[in-house]
């Protein structure tokens, strides 16, 4: 019995030695994530990543919009500018500003968290998917680019829409996975992702004929294939003129550069494409395009100012 109560000793030393190195190392790698979106505080998407987060032992906060701000891009708040907004703290861990998604980042980061600044910014998860030209628009995006302005790494994540909450979950445990991959990589004292470059996830729900799943992950990048348009004319109804939406789908036999953004996400796999919040056209050859619509404005005395 002695000789059973010492092994018995030592192997719950043991197990506790190894219990208290798993929680060290769970400590080590748990991140400080603050949660933004443009769909508004109460949205699925934000709250079911807020509780997948939580429970891969991150330390999250929502600080989201008091109102739906979809497709206001990058709008700020200027008419309260110098006015006091809306900040309530709603429950643990969770805010709402009742400003657009740019100034409601601005709020997490230089108000709400500035004394415990946040290892990554996560915008999402937006309810429609952020692609191609159409991403310009986006609250989703613009947060997580007001985010990389401020020095703070970020993900814009979005999910085709779907009356379940499927494309959420698949994306909430996305991101844990893709998470854990950028921590195992990152070096002691180095950022979660390269300074300045964000992401742009999303999630498709829609597939070409004779595909009923996501096939994979493409590394992408922006371009004006997109999975839907806006027009504006007549309505459907017959009531006048307005804004109108379509979806486009994929033609039988396409096939995209493997880099498409738009291409991909309609093929069926989840797009992650980089992101920097730069607008500008900067390359040599676009320079030498416009040098070459515009010889005149460019010479030492140009002709557009001596009117």
């Amino acid at each position: 019995m002695k000789l059973h109560s010492l092994s018995s000793t030592k192997i719950l030393g043991s197990l506790t030695t190894a219990c208290l190195v798993l929680f060290v190392q769970a400590k080590a790698h748990a991140l400080k994530i603050m949660l933004v979106n443009d769909d508004g505080y109460q949205a699925e998407g934000i709250t079911i990543l807020f509780d997948t987060l939580q429970a891969a032992g991150h330390e999250v906060t929502i600080v989201a919009p008091k109102q739906d701000q979809s497709g206001i891009g990058t709008s700020l708040n200027i008419s309260q500018l110098l006015q006091p907004i809306e900040v309530v703290n709603y429950d643990t861990n969770r805010w709402y500003v009742d400003a657009t998604p740019t100034v409601t980042t601005w709020a997490g980061l230089d108000y709400i968290l500035r004394d415990n600044k946040p290892d990554l910014v996560i915008s999402g998860i937006n309810r429609g998917e952020n692609i191609g030209v159409f991403a310009v628009s986006s609250g989703t995006v613009s947060a997580a680019v007001a985010a990389l302005n401020r020095g703070i790494p970020a993900i814009a994540i979005s999910a085709g829409v779907d009356q379940t909450q499927k494309p959420y979950k698949t994306g909430a445990n996305f991101i844990v996975d893709l998470l854990k991959q950028l921590e195992a990589r990152r070096k002691p004292g180095s950022t979660l992702l390269p300074t300045g470059i964000g992401l742009n996830i999303n999630i498709p729900v829609r597939f070409p004929s004779g595909i009923s799943e996501i096939r994979g992950v493409a590394l992408t990048r922006f371009d004006r294939i997109t999975s839907f348009d806006f027009t504006f004319g007549e309505l459907p109804t017959g009531s006048g003129v307005g804004l109108k939406f379509e979806t486009v789908s994929l033609q039988p036999d396409t096939t995209f550069n493997p880099k498409s953004e738009g291409g991909q996400f309609l093929s069926g796999y989840i797009t992650v494409t980089p992101i920097d919040g730069n607008w500008s056209t900067i390359t040599q050859k676009n320079q030498e395009k416009l040098r070459q619509s515009l010889p005149s404005l460019f010479d030492p005395n140009p002709a557009l100012l001596s009117q």
